[in-house]
């Protein structure tokens, strides 16, 4: 079953697999800075993400949260195109 109406195997292409690889990663934090953390990936060379967001529960009114240290193991979904800016899940 192809995924586009000319038959063409979208999921197939090197590119979407390359693109859908990177949206989801496991990488290391390496900079805390006021409610945001710059994570590396050591399996990308160490490349390095801009500062990303991290995700918490209850974020309105009382705030019940707990940041990640530096070195600690974060997985992070990116966005695209530039896969530099994302959230990071937990």
């Amino acid at each position: 079953m192809s995924g586009s109406p000319d038959g063409v195997d979208l999921l197939g292409s090197e590119q979407v697999q390359e693109l859908l690889a990177g949206l989801v990663r496991v990488g290391e934090v390496s900079e805390v800075q006021a409610g945001r953390v710059r994570v590396v990936f050591p399996d990308r060379d160490g490349v390095a993400s801009g500062l990303l967001q991290v995700l918490h529960r209850r974020t309105k009114g009382v705030f019940d949260y707990d940041m990640p240290s530096i070195g600690e193991p974060v997985l992070c979904l990116m966005l695209p195109p530039d896969q530099v800016d994302g959230f990071v899940l937990g």
